[in-house]
């Protein structure tokens, strides 16, 4: 990439890389934080680790986390539904 564009190649090596990091929250920042990033449309990456939180404060705190809503599933596809109705829009306002 470095041959053809400089600008272009800056981005992916900085984000070839997991750094590893730690989070404080609170409770609401954690419920904020999880049922936000454990949605359909979450990006994999992101979404197993919120899913990966949830187990593990539900492991010490169950009563804590029993009402949130967190979506355990794993889509391959996750924003397959939401192209699907971009498009079916797209199509509308064009005729």
């Amino acid at each position: 990439i470095a041959k053809d564009n400089q600008y272009y190649a800056q981005y992916p090596v900085s984000f070839a890389y997991r750094y590893p990091y730690f989070m404080k929250m609170n409770l609401r920042e954690a419920y904020h934080l999880i049922e936000l990033r454990t949605s359909k449309q979450g990006h994999p990456y992101y979404r197993r680790v919120a899913q990966e939180m949830y187990k593990q404060i539900s492991n010490v705190h169950k009563n804590l986390v029993a009402n949130m809503f967190v979506d355990l599933k794993d889509y391959r596809l996750t924003r397959i539904d939401a192209e699907k109705r971009k498009e079916e829009k797209r199509r509308r306002f064009a005729n």
